[in-house]
């Protein structure tokens, strides 16, 4: 018997599988906390206006994220590796969403939007790339255990899939993480810097407004500290 969880995020409720029913999928069938800051700080960029946005989830998980701004009426592609497919559509039916086409489902009242699962591997990235996404979104993707010593580092990636979307597309990119390996974090975001990227710290100094510019670029080597939150959005200068 399935053990379930429940969550509750920006109203919306959502039942997940209990992460040790599937111990082959490790973080990925986890449920992130910081699942909680980044829909607060999406829902203020929007103005809590979800209604017809695209946006591309990374390392999606659970679904659990995809859900619930799903259920607010944004469009919304969940990706992950193609082994994490399975739990993302048995949390999808769980959640009362129906497939109605190839990996696409829609939820019975009006005001939801529609959501996609894809597989994507951040080492070999070959997504649609005609889709437009306004946003793309994703929470612990800085998170890496380095448990199999001949698996490559996806951080790498997961930074050229950010640049893709940030130059060709115009998107906003909105991460939220816990940090745990600052080491780590601080050469992700110094690389971020090198392709001549914006990174602005959203939580925990500025939660409600993000100008865009220079002086509000995130100082990640004075700023990062051992088990504190941080969303940050990345975006091209200027926007």
């Amino acid at each position: 018997m399935n053990t379930l969880i429940r969550t509750k995020l920006l109203g919306v409720e959502v039942k997940l599988y209990h992460e040790s029913e599937s111990p082959e999928l490790q973080e990925a069938a986890v449920y992130w906390p910081a699942n909680e800051i980044l829909c607060e700080v999406l829902k203020t960029q929007l103005n809590s206006d979800f209604r017809g946005v695209s946006i591309l989830e990374l390392g999606a998980g659970t679904c659990c994220l995809g859900i619930v701004i799903a259920t607010l009426g944004a469009n919304v592609t969940c990706t992950d590796h193609i082994s994490v497919l399975p739990l993302m559509h048995k949390h999808l039916l769980l959640n009362n969403w129906t497939l109605i086409s190839n990996e696409k489902y829609k939820k019975g009242n009006e005001e939801s939007g529609s959501l996609m699962i894809s597989s994507l591997d951040w080492t070999d990235y070959q997504l649609d790339r005609t889709r437009e996404y306004r946003w793309v979104i994703g929470c612990e993707l800085l998170y890496w255990g380095g448990w199999d010593l001949l698996q490559e580092d996806p951080m790498n990636g997961l930074i050229e899939i950010i640049e893709y979307f940030v130059r060709n597309q115009s998107s906003n990119v909105l991460l939220s993480f816990i940090s745990r390996n600052v080491t780590r974090e601080i050469q992700f975001f110094q690389e971020i810097k090198n392709r001549g990227l914006l990174s602005i710290q959203c939580f925990p100094i500025l939660s409600s407004s993000l100008p865009s510019n220079r002086q509000t670029q995130f100082e990640y080597q004075s700023q990062i500290n051992l088990g504190i939150c941080f969303v940050i959005k990345i975006c091209a200068f200027g926007m």
